[in-house]
């Protein structure tokens, strides 16, 4: 025999669970009634690039704050440090 509380609790996780399921499901169907499929989900941010490719500019200060984060992580807390990274 279970306790109140271990019902409640299995209720709980139950719903839980249930409802995310729900949402995700909700989610990728919308996405691909809207795209027709998930591969032309995942290339309109290739197209998007394409279309509209990062300026000179952009692509410097991610591939500056990029290295920062792979070797000095503790850095980008700085924020002198990635203020004078993104108005150089």
């Amino acid at each position: 025999m279970m306790s109140i509380r271990i019902k409640l609790l299995l209720s709980f996780t139950g719903m839980l669970v249930i409802s995310l399921l729900f949402i995700l499901l909700t989610a990728s169907l919308y996405t691909i009634a809207s795209t027709g499929d998930l591969q032309s989900f995942r290339d309109i941010y290739k197209v998007h690039y394409q279309i509209n490719p990062l300026t000179e500019q952009g692509d410097s200060i991610f591939l500056e704050l990029k290295y920062l984060a792979k070797n000095d992580p503790d850095e980008l807390q700085n924020k002198d440090c990635c203020l004078t990274t993104i108005l150089s």
